[in-house]
């Protein structure tokens, strides 16, 4: 602006490197529909250094083979003993390579290739890789992508390379599950957005055709413009287009705002979805053991939504193969579509391939939501803590319960910080107890306390009225009890408070009744999904597995759920292995035997 350099007023360079019909084919390659996500593959695909992707979740990596799928793309670990050959083949024939996995330093014959340090001869270009000089393809595309964190990556690398944030922020992550709801939802206004958002674009085409024709008109008509009728009838003409385009977007601006109602009720199931998918991220610090992708979180979400009861069709005339196509994913929801088509068939209520609205009552959209916000909390909750043991599970609970309410103001931000605070915040108030029940550490807490308004008293207390407050703590449950005093009439937060300063042996179990409180009981007490239903949310790429204390028969509940799925031991596509010392050859032969069965 310095400069006066001429600008539309919202200058959107996104816009004017992805054209709407671009959007598409990227998200059918499985790209989330998130700007920031469409930012990166952006950047990537004009990058002129070789790109970089974080990511943490895989879905550049499955966007990048679907997307170079044309190019015969090949996918290569850093640590691969074939990586080299790999490369010496795609930079001469022209392949695409991803390199994924790098976190650590990298072979350095490799560092021509990634920098792209080319060597001219004749017309040709010539890397070195190795002790060899390969003839450089134009094809040839180079993609490094890491799970790890950047700090994990080489400072080579990152000097080097275009480094690409593939992880979504928040809100992109927010927005693809909402589109993800939507897609579930309003598959029809989904489809009406994306003609909406094509034909903006070619509007702004045709409008910049028609300027350009008017302009060119009027420079070569003579100066007798008055009386040129040729020329006026064009201007008329391109006018009399261009507003009939201005009419037609605004006419598709109004659906777009009706589109944009919808999605404004849906965006408290996906809120909720990122509230427990972000919870699902913080689990591997409990255990490493509970690192889950993102696809497994995605695929509880989207189960946890056909859990959903009274879902109904769009209002308005329901186009039943669109309807159709909608629920195809759904056993559940297939059969339930089916007896709603077949009972407005016989009732003549379907005309030209479309159910009419009497025949399929709209329920309220707020109630909808409320409802699927329910089944998104307990759903996903349940199938995330059946791999938690109990302790985890409870802290896992008790963290979604401070997630889900922290908004409402119901938890005060000073109590939650004691809450979580791994020693007391005052340890040298006073270092000896009143009485001799009461530990040093367990009476440092109690000192803590002071600063929450009711429970500032309990260590006047407990000197007061020791004999009460002996007792109470000593109760086998005190979680259970309602402690002396005004104490009693504390939040469920509170008296966790004051269990954790004085027992802190049942912390857990007082964590427990405050989830039940606030989420109910089905969130405190343990579940276990059937078999069939954990095996159903595995794929090539997401294995089960089974954590058994002492003498438990594993192998009889699989076969029951394997047997019916067509796995048998004797045509061998079910094998059976032992590890233990010695066997990892047998079982990687075993692996990889049955991937290319």
């Amino acid at each position: 602006f310095s400069r006066q350099i001429l600008a539309s007023p919202n200058p959107d360079p996104l816009a004017s490197l992805c054209p709407p019909k671009l959007l598409e084919d990227w998200a059918e390659q499985g790209l989330p529909s998130a700007r920031s996500f469409h930012e990166g593959a952006a950047i990537l695909t004009v990058a002129n250094r070789t790109p970089l992707i974080l990511d943490p979740h895989g879905v550049g990596l499955a966007w990048l083979q679907e997307h170079e799928g044309g190019n015969n793309v090949k996918v290569e670990p850093a640590e691969s003993r074939t990586l080299r050959a790999t490369l010496t083949q795609a930079i001469e024939v022209g392949w695409s390579l991803i390199i994924s996995g790098v976190s650590s330093p990298i072979d350095p014959t490799l560092l021509p290739a990634i920098t792209r340090r080319a060597s001219k001869r004749g017309a040709s270009q010539y890397i070195q890789v190795g002790d060899k000089d390969l003839e450089f393809n134009p094809r040839f595309k180079l993609y490094l992508q890491t799970a790890a964190p950047l700090c994990f990556v080489p400072v080579p690398l990152q000097v080097e390379c275009c480094i690409i944030d593939f992880q979504g922020t928040p809100a992109a992550r927010k927005e693809e599950l909402l589109e993800l709801v939507m897609t579930q939802e309003r598959p029809a206004m989904v489809a009406d957005h994306s003609m909406i958002l094509r034909h903006r674009w070619e509007f702004r085409m045709k409008q910049e055709e028609l300027e350009n024709t008017m302009l060119m008109n009027l420079r070569e008509a003579d100066e007798a413009l008055a009386t040129d009728s040729f020329v006026i009838d064009k201007l008329q003409e391109a006018g009399e287009g261009l507003d009939a385009a201005l009419d037609a977007e605004a006419s598709e601006r109004e659906q777009e705002f009706e589109i944009e109602e919808a999605r404004a009720v849906f965006r408290k199931v996906a809120a909720r979805g990122m509230v427990l998918m972000h919870l699902a991220n913080h689990l591997p610090a409990l255990h490493p053991a509970y690192a889950m992708s993102r696809g497994t979180l995605i695929r509880a979400f989207l189960a946890a939504i056909d859990t959903a009861a009274h879902k109904q069709p769009e209002g308005g005339h329901v186009h039943v193969p669109r309807l159709i196509a909608a629920v195809k994913h759904s056993p559940f929801l297939r059969f339930r579509t089916a007896a709603t088509i077949l009972k407005a068939a016989i009732k003549g209520l379907v005309e030209g391939g479309a159910i009419v609205p009497d025949a399929v009552p709209v329920p309220d959209p707020n109630l909808r939501s409320v409802e699927m916000v329910t089944a998104v909390t307990y759903h996903m909750f349940d199938f995330l803590r059946q791999s938690l043991t109990r302790e985890h599970a409870t802290t896992a609970a008790a963290l979604l319960t401070i997630r889900v309410l922290e908004p409402s103001g119901i938890f005060p931000p000073g109590q939650l910080e004691l809450l979580l605070a791994t020693k007391p915040p005052h340890p040298g108030a006073q270092a000896a107890a009143p009485v001799e029940w009461v530990s040093e550490g367990a009476w440092a807490w109690v000192q803590a306390l002071s600063s929450v308004p009711a429970l500032s008293h309990v260590a006047r207390e407990i000197e007061s009225a020791s004999d009460r407050w002996n007792h109470w703590v000593h109760h086998p449950t005190p979680e259970a009890v309602d402690p002396p005093g005004p104490a009693a009439r504390g939040s469920p937060l509170e008296k966790v408070l004051l269990i954790r300063a004085l027992r802190p042996d049942r912390t857990l179990e007082a964590l427990n009744r405050l989830v039940s409180t606030y989420l109910g009981a089905a969130f405190a007490v343990p579940t276990t999904l059937p078999l069939m239903a954990l095996y159903k949310l595995t794929r090539p790429t997401v294995a089960l597995v089974i954590l058994t204390r002492g003498e438990v028969d594993v192998m009889g509940p699989l076969a029951a759920v394997l047997q019916p799925a067509g796995y048998s031991i004797e045509d061998g596509s079910l094998s059976i292995h032992v590890l233990g010392q010695g066997q990892e050859e047998e079982v990687e032969e075993a692996i990889e035997r049955q991937m290319h069965r």
